[in-house]
């Protein structure tokens, strides 16, 4: 999935299912760990999720009748894959060019709710609290294209946060 320099893309993934796997709550995970986990074997989302999604976030038509999404494709998005009727994944992206807006909050607010943790592309871990997830969204190379384009473009931030 191709993103914009301004978008910030993370996973949302369920907190008890990672410790399981790592034995502990890192900063940070590695590519073969995320890749090793079937983070959501053990939880399902109903339409009452959705529904709470779609309160905040305009349901948006999909290729695929595996992945549900809602948002805008250069916003601020959230996308739910399921196989086989069960949730795959749920991916989150955020537009840094409107960091402050209540959908961070949102954001954080699921993640509280289905008890998970948020991680980042460039694979850190950010707890489910909107001003966290907020920072790492502004030291993010997309919160530092947003601030500066030709800076970003000047530096070594031109490199992708994976």
């Amino acid at each position: 999935m191709m993103m914009a320099l301004w978008q910030f893309d993370a996973l949302l993934v369920p907190r008890k299912r990672l410790q399981e796997l790592l034995g502990e709550l890192p900063d940070r995970v590695s590519h073969q760990a995320l890749d090793q986990g079937d983070w959501w074997e053990q939880y399902s989302l109903s339409e009452q999720d959705e529904r709470l999604i779609a309160s905040f976030a305009p349901p948006r038509p999909t290729w695929s009748s595996s992945l549900k999404s809602w948002g805008e494709e250069d916003g601020h998005r959230i996308d739910i894959y399921r196989e086989n009727g069960n949730v795959e994944e749920v991916s989150v992206r955020i537009d840094a060019r409107d960091v402050s807006s209540d959908f961070v909050q949102h954001v954080a607010a699921l993640a509280n709710r289905w008890d998970c943790v948020i991680v980042a592309a460039d694979l850190h871990v950010i707890p489910a609290l909107a001003g966290e997830l907020r920072a790492a969204v502004e030291d993010s190379a997309a919160g530092k294209f947003v601030r500066d384009p030709e800076g970003y473009f000047r530096s070594d931030g031109a490199q992708p946060d994976a």
